[in-house]
């Protein structure tokens, strides 16, 4: 048996991660606990435990022994590399696009050489995208590594592979 904590920052996320509960709430036999839930760790647990029984009934109160569980999933990593007859300036533009289209949020950028970190967040889950943009001989060397975790690495990284396609002129 485990305790799950699993932390959003909205609305939106919160429903994602209600979503995949209750998708593998049979498999795993998930239920969320009724009454207040807390972590109680330190010396007196006796005499804590004692007090609740004496305001409440004993039948009400239910104490498990837990140890913080490390899950190595490993992430998922993509690459998409192009060389591009374009300008540096151009190409960036359009990748801008792209993600634009993708709903995707610039997290991070740095100018020499040209890298800019997005997120997506897609039907398959979150992954984050990082471009970099070379300029040499008049042509641009463009990466795209792409990370996440599930399908969402081989999902993105196809679909910005299509959509990326028409910059190299295939």
């Amino acid at each position: 048996m485990h305790l799950l904590i699993a932390r959003y920052e909205g609305d939106p996320e919160r429903k994602r991660i209600e979503y995949i509960l209750d998708k593998w709430k049979e498999k795993l036999r998930i239920t969320k606990p009724e009454g207040i839930i807390s972590i109680v760790d330190g010396e007196g647990l006796e005499d804590f435990v004692e007090e609740l029984y004496s305001r409440t009934s004993r039948a009400n109160v239910s104490l498990y022994r837990i140890e913080e569980q490390d899950v190595d999933v490993e992430k998922g990593q993509s690459e998409i590399r192009m060389i591009l007859d374009e300008k540096k300036e151009t190409v960036d533009r359009l990748i801008g696009f792209v993600m634009a289209k993708q709903k995707a949020i610039l997290k991070h950028e740095r100018k020499d050489p040209l890298q800019k970190t997005y997120e997506l967040i897609t039907k398959k889950g979150k992954a984050e995208v990082s471009v970099t943009l070379r300029e040499d001989n008049h042509k641009v060397d463009m990466r795209l590594k792409i990370s996440g975790y599930g399908e969402v690495v081989e999902f993105l990284s196809s679909k910005l592979d299509e959509e990326l396609r028409y910059l190299e002129g295939r």
